[in-house]
């Protein structure tokens, strides 16, 4: 597997945001094209490629927005083993988008390096998985098992996200070696995409963090290493699994949460999202007073983006939104 640092750079370097993502999705289809990776398009504009020929495919997954405003001048700098971006005109800190531009670099990467390899790159995850809801989830029948890299920090392998298993004992069983040998624990973790495909399809994923620190804000910033021991991490579990496909059978429920736009699959609405915002009233998270959160009717809780956990407290509905 090799480590390309200027394919991380220039992923990292491109500019996107939710609902603005066109230059990530621009960069992705030249950077398929070139390498004479086949793709297609589904009707939200999430990208799906298959590299190869083969009964079964390991998978990964990744999305192609942040939530930062797109900043033009907006450049990526080295220190050490850091990677940060700043404003090439005011010289201020911006948010490199490594959630989940980062996950963007790894799932390319494994893209180059498998013979037989198939990937998703979903649209507007931050502002609910949006993207991910709208999916083709059959294109995942013939997945090993699937990986998100899209988890601030290191040393997590999430294996359940609101309390929707994502892959059981065996897959931890299989991989056990390796999660030992990367310092790797099986945990519960925040929302991403590959939730919506465990409710969805009976194939086994998993969400890995990968190096990136302090996401949405503007002091984030990326360390080498991490992406680096992630994105081995990654290759030597799907070189593990290359020849099962691991699934599981889930209790999955369904909820009606349509806030009057008729049937949703997905029921959980960021407060940042235009449409929903007066839905709930959250108050700012108290463990770090930022308001990068999001209600969740499934736990009756807010999550916050920058603490990555929840919170709990009485929530008042704004019943002027919902009539």
């Amino acid at each position: 597997m090799k480590f390309d640092y200027n394919l991380l750079v220039n992923t990292l370097s491109i500019q996107s945001e939710s609902y603005k993502s066109h230059l990530m999705e621009r960069y992705i289809k030249r950077f398929l094209k070139k390498n004479n990776i086949p793709y297609h398009l589904d009707a939200y504009g999430n990208i799906y490629a298959t590299k190869g020929h083969s009964n079964l495919y390991p998978t990964m997954v990744c999305h192609v927005d942040t939530v930062h405003e797109i900043n033009m001048n907006s450049i990526v700098k080295r220190h050490g083993d850091i990677l940060y971006s700043i404003d090439s005109q005011s010289f201020q800190r911006t948010g490199i988008g490594g959630d989940d531009k980062v996950g963007v670099f790894i799932t390319l990467s494994c893209l180059l390096h498998f013979d037989n390899f198939k990937a998703v790159f979903f649209k507007d995850e931050e502002i609910g998985c949006v993207g991910s809801s709208h999916a083709d989830f059959k294109f995942f029948d013939d997945s090993t098992l699937v990986l998100q890299c899209d988890r601030k920090g290191m040393g997590d392998f999430v294996t359940s996200i609101y309390n929707v298993s994502l892959c059981n004992d065996d897959l931890l069983l299989r991989i056990d070696d390796i999660l030992d040998a990367y310092h790797r624990k099986p945990v519960d973790g925040g929302l991403t995409d590959v939730k919506q495909i465990a409710l969805n399809n009976d194939v086994q994923v998993a969400n890995v963090n990968c190096g990136y620190y302090s996401p949405h804000t503007d002091d984030e910033f990326v360390s080498i290493t991490d992406v680096k021991d992630t994105l081995y991490f990654c290759a030597e579990v799907f070189v593990s699994t290359l020849y099962n496909r691991f699934t599981m059978k889930r209790d999955v429920y369904k909820y009606d949460y349509s806030y009057g736009y008729g049937w949703d699959p997905y029921p959980y609405k960021p407060l940042t999202s235009s449409s929903h915002a007066t839905t709930y009233n959250a108050t700012e998270c108290p463990g770090c007073t930022g308001s990068d959160t999001m209600y969740d009717p499934y736990t009756n809780g807010t999550y916050c983006f920058t603490c990555d956990d929840y919170y709990y407290e009485e929530i008042k509905q704004d019943t002027k939104a919902t009539n």
